[in-house]
Parts: structure tokens; C-alpha cells; sequence
């Protein structure tokens, strides 16, 4: 059990203090830089250099050893690094990493949930990254009253649209702890979800689609969508670089518009980024998970990164209150049309354990406050859209140096 200090947390989600003291008190182990780590609800989970390619797909998690599965030649095989320590992920390809951070065995029986989900700069680049706590039956969670197993924590990679580079220590996910079920903490005051969720009408948390166009240098765009081909044998890296490092998103994406009936069409396998109309600003005292409406909605799939932290949109550089938050979306089988307005995902508001307390870090201030500016944004391994183009007839960018040719 938790020593007294601990026993004595409101039940809720789990602070940065919080999870420091979890930490400290080695029941969570493998963290190598832990303020770095953690942001106001969550801690970044880093991959290790072993990572297995699934050879028949994936395997979703089971009440067994995972780690025992991956050892046997017939399912898994060893991935071993490039001369330069990096990995390449090839796109719609199952891929498994052991987590360097691990959870220790005095967690059991200690009444903390956890859940996770892939960050908000990997869903953006069509990347599915899904945690695998060896024992738990289920993906992006975790239970202490049914742990029972090693320990080890494992991230499922898949990417879709695009090849990727990792390496030993990136973050691909979050995982975000509370104390108590996380179905208690469940804000459900209508008028609070409504002072905090802008154009929320009834106060159930519902975010829906915004079919308007936003002007990026003189060009509208309602969503941005992956183009069909990648350059030859390019990966995009999953570190942080310089801006000039980055790739151009002009060879990986194109501008999309909805018609003058404010609908907008998802082609057949596309992958598409779009923006909801409400705009949240959360205060120190309530997390949020971002929920598809169902799995599937018809013949589209809704993935994306689904945790807002405390002071997400607070601090704009403008008057609007709140920021939207970024649907990324893929039609299957069929083409989709998509209404104005129409509802694509719910917000569920949880408590705090105990209220978030402002970054200290510069830096760190710093890249919460790019997100919390964002309308319409691409994923943060992409430089900034050239500040001169144009566009084709299917939304292409034409930079001058291409037209002139």
C-alpha cells in the first residue's frame, strides 16, 4: 500500500507533484530524466533498442507474458539498428518496442489506474502507437488491483501514410495515472463542460467538424490530406530537430477545401487533418481524453491523440477563447461526405487529483504555448508551410522555383 502521505490523494488524475512522488517512491522505474518527462497529466514513455517486427500483424494485448510471445521466431523478429543507432519503420507494418520505463511490482493494490495514448505530434503524422502493459488484456491501460506480471511495458508502432526513423529514447506516447477508477473523476456538470468547451450548446462534451476554410499565406484550406507517393526511400525522423532540418510539408501534403454547401468529401483511404469548432481553455483543476464517438463511424475511423492537459489553451497570443482541437481521420471502403458541424468525437473532463502548477521550464512553456495557438497544424516533425506558393487544381503546393521550371 501507498505510504500515508500518498493514501491521503482526492481521488483524480494524477499532477506532475504527483507522479514525482510516485517515482521517488520506486514505484515506477526506468526514467532517466523525470521533469523533462512529465507534463501537467501525463509522463512521455520513451522506447527502448529493442523492437521486434510483427511478422502475421498485430497481437493485442492478453492477461499472459507478452515479453514470452515476442521471443518466439514465428511471430516476432529482432529488429537490428542502422549503423547510426536509428530504426526504419516501414509504412502499414506492425511493429513492437519495449518501453525503457518499467512498472514496479509494490504498484499492485495500490488503487492507481493508468491510461495511455500516442502523442499529439505522432496521430498527426498517420502514425498508430498503442501501449501494452505485459498482463493487461487491454491496450492504453492499466489497473493495479489486476496487476500481476512483469512489470515491462511495450508500444505497438504502425505507421500508415509515411515511413518513419526511431531511436533509442523518443517518445511516440503518454501515459496519464489517477488514483481511484477514472470513471469516478468524471466531471459532469453541464454548465462547468460549457464554460470551458466554447460552443458547446448542451454541456455533453460532443466536438464537431469545421467545414470553413482557414487562409494559411494567401490560401484556403478546410483540412490538410497525406499525398498518395513519398520520395524515394525517405523516413521522417521522430526527434527533435532544427526548423531547417525538417522536411518541406509541401511533398507530403495538400490542401483540401469543403464546397460552397459547407460539405467535404474523404476519399477512399485517405488521410486527412481537420479542426473542431469548439475551442477548449482548460483550468488547472480538470484533464480531458478525447473520445471517437464509436471506433468507426460508419466507413471512417476516427484516430487521434486523445489527452488535453491543464492550461491548454489559456495562453493565445489573440482574443479568441480556447483552441480547437485537431481531428485526424481516414474514410475505408468507401468515400465519405462530411456536414458542417457534424459530430466526430466527445470529450470526457476528469478532475484533478490535485490542481496542475505552472511550467517553471522556459522551454517547456514555451511548446505547451505553440499548441495551445494552434488552429488548423500539421505534426511538429514538419517545417512551417512556405510563406510563398500556390496551389494546383487538386491543392498541390507549387513553390516558385517549381512553377518557373
Amino acid at each position: 500500500m501507498f505510504p500515508g502521505k500518498i493514501q491521503k490523494w482526492l481521488p483524480g488524475t494524477l499532477s506532475k507533484k504527483q507522479m514525482k512522488q510516485l517515482f521517488r517512491g520506486d514505484y515506477i522505474g526506468g526514467v532517466t530524466d523525470f521533469d523533462k518527462s512529465a507534463d501537467y497529466s501525463s509522463i512521455d514513455l520513451h522506447i527502448s533498442n529493442e523492437g521486434y517486427k510483427m511478422l502475421h500483424g498485430s497481437i493485442k494485448p492478453f492477461t499472459g507474458s507478452y515479453s514470452t510471445l515476442l521471443r518466439e521466431s514465428s511471430i516476432a523478429e529482432k529488429l537490428e539498428p542502422d549503423s547510426d543507432g536509428c530504426f526504419k519503420l516501414e509504412p502499414s507494418v506492425c511493429y513492437v518496442f519495449k518501453l525503457k520505463e518499467v512498472l514496479h511490482g509494490n504498484l499492485a493494490d495500490t488503487n492507481v489506474y493508468g491510461q495511455a495514448t500516442a502523442k499529439s505530434s505522432i496521430g498527426r503524422l498517420d502514425v498508430i502507437a498503442r501501449l501494452i502493459v505485459d498482463g493487461m488484456s487491454h491496450y492504453d491501460y492499466f489497473d493495479s488491483n489486476e496487476y500481476r506480471a512483469t512489470g515491462y511495458m511495450f508500444l505497438e508502432i504502425i505507421p500508415i501514410s509515411f515511413g518513419i526513423r526511431v531511436k533509442e529514447g523518443v517518445s511516440l506516447s503518454q501515459l496519464r495515472f489517477f488514483y481511484g477508477d477514472s470513471e469516478e473523476s468524471i466531471i459532469k456538470d453541464k454548465n462547468f463542460v460549457k464554460s470551458i468547451l466554447h460552443g458547446s450548446h448542451d454541456g455533453e462534451g460532443y466536438l464537431t467538424v469545421d467545414l470553413t476554410n482557414i487562409t494559411i499565406n494567401c490560401n484556403e484550406a478546410t483540412a490538410f490530406c497525406a499525398c498518395d507517393f513519398m520520395p524515394e526511400d525517405y523516413y521522417i525522423d521522430i526527434w527533435g530537430k532544427g526548423e531547417n532540418e525538417k522536411p518541406c510539408p509541401s511533398k507530403f501534403w495538400r490542401f483540401v477545401k469543403s464546397d460552397n454547401n459547407r460539405r467535404f468529401k474523404l476519399e477512399n483511404g485517405k488521410f486527412y487533418i481537420l479542426r473542431s469548432k469548439e475551442r477548449i481553455a482548460l483550468p488547472p483543476g480538470v484533464a480531458v481524453y478525447a473520445r471517437a464517438m464509436d471506433e468507426t463511424l460508419g466507413e471512417m475511423r476516427i484516430h487521434y491523440a486523445g489527452f488535453v492537459h491543464p492550461f491548454f489553451g489559456l495562453e493565445r497570443d489573440d482574443d479568441q477563447e480556447g483552441t480547437p482541437l485537431i481531428f485526424e481521420v481516414r474514410a475505408h471502403n468507401v468515400d465519405v461526405t462530411l456536414a458542417d458541424g457534424e459530430r466526430l468525437a466527445k470529450l470526457i473532463f476528469y478532475r484533478m487529483s490535485e490542481a496542475a502548477e505552472p511550467e517553471e521550464d522556459p522551454n517547456r512553456e514555451e511548446e505547451l504555448k505553440e499548441y495551445a495557438n494552434q488552429e488548423l497544424k500539421l505534426s511538429k516533425y514538419f517545417k512551417d508551410w512556405p510563406q510563398d506558393f500556390n496551389l494546383d487544381e487538386d491543392g498541390n503546393l507549387k513553390l516558385p522555383e517549381e512553377t518557373a521550371s
